[in-house]
């Protein structure tokens, strides 16, 4: 469990994929810190509800170089989705070979926008 836990009621942003069904139901993202990462990397602790197929803590980091999560980013902005390192505490940093690539999806300003991914997903599908 981070040690710097969000209280804010109101998510960030929202978490969903167009690229993966597991990942496409939207979930309410909350940052948790912005974990040091090597090479300069941008990172982001989150918690999301409902849990991720990750867990409830997820890292993201930006998928396209020029995309930052610091300090407000556009959205939605498309992110590589990681898995939290075990022990992984709030002053540390993480080097790339923690990071265990998951998925990757999009960070959303409404849930709204974030449902619109998903029925895209569904669509493209069939379902």
């Amino acid at each position: 469990m981070d040690s710097t836990p969000s209280h804010s009621a109101t998510p960030g942003f929202w978490l969903s994929s167009q690229e993966l069904t597991a990942w496409a139901l939207p979930r309410a993202g909350y940052l948790q810190r912005h974990p040091r990462g090597s090479e300069g990397a941008s990172l982001s602790l989150i918690r999301t509800d409902p849990p991720s197929p990750a867990g409830q803590y997820v890292i993201v980091a930006p998928r396209f170089v020029g995309d930052s999560l610091e300090p407000e980013p556009q959205r939605p902005v498309v992110v590589n989705l990681y898995s939290r390192p075990d022990g992984v505490g709030s002053g540390d940093s993480l080097s790339s070979d923690q990071l265990q690539l998951v998925g990757v999806g999009e960070l959303y300003a409404s849930e709204a926008e974030a449902a619109a991914g998903d029925i895209r997903v569904k669509a493209a599908r069939g379902a």
